[in-house]
């Protein structure tokens, strides 16, 4: 049986030493003071900092989409959990039949590019820009995350369920055009993937419609909507992506199978938008 319930700290070690993500623990004064700009959906969020591997650089923005508002679990077995940022990431997908639960999702998000204007929206849970406040409402099985741009041009609403006899987390991008004339956009989902906790042994690939990261156990990024509106996909370095990609909707993928390493994997959808008009560039992630 699947439950929901609000997420208030990471359930596992997140990774091994150096790794760029380290857990930090808020004292109670700073989170009582958090609480009051959050959600009531959203009773806590476990933050976590984001640097460039390798560089010891940092991020220098501060974190808007780090850990879960709302998690849910199937106990399996094996067990599937899942989170859900109070901004519509998928931060933590923990699942492993055989070596026991573990998280290999580091951090999840979106990019809208305007082709028109090359306006850029974007929300990579370590660092976001351009939408404006969001609402999140939840079922036992879903959680719907709504957000205007800031310029109030386009609504992403974003529902995201779980299926867990397929093992598969499914998001409807649901974006409509708020405009009075038409545009050309360019959206994407993408995922730093760190297949069982770890951030440097990963091989990616490209097979039909998905991306596949894969360790010992294996993720898939698949595009579930018309196959018409699916532009580009693939891995891209964790460095390409974190420096640029994250931010600007534009991506170098990497020649594939990889070379053992750190990626992210990226689905990119693109169409017109008339006047008006919504279109649901929808993905699955699949634990396989």
């Amino acid at each position: 049986m699947e439950h929901v319930s609000v997420y208030v700290e990471e359930p596992i070690a997140r990774r091994a030493a150096g790794k760029r993500n380290v857990a930090l623990y808020l004292g109670l004064a700073v989170l009582l003071a958090a609480a009051t700009l959050v959600a009531v959906n959203a009773a806590g969020s476990s933050a976590r900092s984001l640097s460039a591997r390798g560089s010891g650089k940092a991020a220098s923005v501060v974190p808007q989409s780090l850990g879960c508002a709302v998690s849910f679990t199937n106990p399996g077995p094996p067990v599937l959990t899942a989170c859900v940022s109070g901004h519509g990431n998928v931060n933590d997908l923990i699942y492993g039949p055989f070596t026991g639960p573990v998280d290999h999702v580091n951090t999840e998000g979106y990019c809208l590019l305007d082709l028109n204007t090359s306006a850029v929206y974007y929300d990579a849970a370590g660092a976001e820009a351009g939408w404006a406040v969001a609402t999140q409402s939840s079922t036992a099985t879903t959680t719907t995350v709504t957000r205007t741009t800031t310029d109030g041009v386009y609504t992403l609403t974003q529902n995201i369920f779980f299926k867990y006899g397929s093992r598969l987390v499914l998001i409807g991008n649901l974006l409509k055009n708020n405009d009075t004339v038409s545009h050309s956009v360019l959206f994407d989902r993408y995922a730093d993937l760190d297949m069982d906790g770890t951030s440097t042994n990963d091989v990616f690939d490209n097979a039909g419609g998905s991306v596949v990261a894969q360790e010992n156990n294996g993720i898939a990024l698949t595009s579930l909507a018309n196959p018409a509106l699916v532009s580009g996909f693939g891995a891209e370095t964790f460095s390409n992506w974190f420096n640029t990609g994250r931010s600007t909707c534009a991506h170098a993928f990497e020649a594939t199978p990889t070379a053992p390493g750190d990626y992210v994997a990226v689905m990119q959808h693109v169409t017109t938008l008339a006047s008006g008009a919504t279109v649901n560039f929808r993905v699955g992630y699949r634990m396989l």
